[in-house]
């Protein structure tokens, strides 16, 4: 018992000092403007449902860019030669967020794009439904962005009240504890890079959509004059 405790003290300081630190990501507390709750007075019951709102608003989010590219592939009549990269997409759920199903379904929304890529090189006109359609695409994709920014804002205060509750925890909570950061790793990991994919995506949809004088919301167009 007494070594078990001493192996997950080690782990626990590694883990804290090395791992999700966020300094390797600089502005992730930035994008949407950091509201840190104050981590002495944080129990262990806000850190679950601050790391639970945070997992739920990940997950919703990348359903957003589903959403969206399913959208948009509809307005290109290709729908249906993209389903089961959207069912990658889709299958992302809170209990199954692992390095290796977000690169999926990062890749199975690359895959999409690359196949809207083609048809948009075409050419061809499009109808009014399609424009219909290609507006909600982008206006679905915009949200994404506006999403996962605010899930970067929002783990970047899980760490401080993580380690504000260690010192006075019970062994069983510190592996509960541990669970939360390690899920606050995972995300902000992963969160830049799904950023970096979505604002590509978006920035290209966009451009085409002022090629063809197609209507956008306020908000993604507000968004396309951030991130060009």
């Amino acid at each position: 018992m007494l070594l078990s405790r001493l192996i997950f003290s080690v782990f626990m300081i590694i883990l804290l000092s090395a791992g999700p630190s966020f300094a390797q990501f600089p502005d992730l507390g930035k994008l949407m403007g950091n509201k840190t709750q104050d981590a002495s007075k944080a129990s262990l019951q806000d850190l679950a449902n601050t790391n639970k709102k945070a997992v739920g608003n990940y997950v919703n989010s990348m359903q957003s860019i589903a959403l969206g590219l399913e959208k948009t592939a509809s307005a290109f009549g290709i729908k249906n030669a993209v389903t089961d990269k959207l069912a990658v997409i889709n299958s992302l759920q809170i209990n199954n967020l692992s390095d290796a199903s977000i690169l999926k379904a990062r890749q199975a929304s690359q895959s999409i794009m690359d196949a809207i890529k083609a048809k948009m090189g075409e050419g061809s006109g499009m109808s009014k439904n399609s424009r219909m359609l290609f507006t909600q695409g982008i206006a679905a994709l915009a949200s994404n962005i506006k999403g996962l920014q605010g899930v970067a804002s929002g783990i970047n205060n899980i760490l401080p009240m993580a380690q504000g509750l260690l010192a006075g925890s019970t062994m069983q909570d510190k592996y509960k504890i541990q669970d939360i950061i390690s899920t606050v790793s995972l995300l902000s990991k992963n969160i830049p890079q799904d950023i970096k994919s979505s604002q590509g995506m978006f920035s290209m949809l966009g451009q085409y959509a002022q090629s063809q004088n197609i209507s956008l919301t306020n908000e993604a167009v507000g968004l396309l004059k951030l991130i060009k």
